[in-house]
């Protein structure tokens, strides 16, 4: 009794299209674009948002002025942190981000757009 070949009953895949029509437009390349500098906003936005508490500690603790060790405002980061949420609230330790935001959004939309464009550009996908 003769066999099939392995492979004879996997689904075959279709060749994809050869030719101008397998190109993409140059509307498809500003779709794709807009579409990755959208995402770097978020992604952007979202790392800012992840950091902010922690970089607000370290904000007061290098601003806190004192004369002697105990006219101190805060001990350590931790007693930063806490005081902070004790006498804020906990959108205290968001306080002054929307600037922040405003600045790292665009600036890491644009740095990960130009960056799959430029990986694009020079044949290396995924990598």
């Amino acid at each position: 009794i003769p066999c099939a070949p392995a492979d004879a009953h996997a689904p075959s895949q279709p060749a994809p299209p050869e030719g101008p029509a397998s190109r993409k437009s140059v509307l498809d390349h500003v779709k794709e674009t807009v579409i990755h500098f959208g995402l770097g906003s978020v992604a952007g936005a979202i790392g800012a948002f992840t950091v902010y508490p922690i970089d607000l500690v370290k904000t007061r603790m290098q601003n806190q002025r004192f004369t002697k060790a105990s006219e101190k405002i805060y001990r350590n980061s931790f007693d930063c942190f806490i005081k902070v949420i004790r006498n804020e609230g906990v959108f205290g330790l968001y306080r002054g981000i929307i600037p922040q935001l405003i600045g790292v959004a665009p600036e890491k939309a644009i740095k990960l757009t130009v960056n799959d464009l430029l990986r694009n550009l020079f044949g290396q996908p995924g990598g």
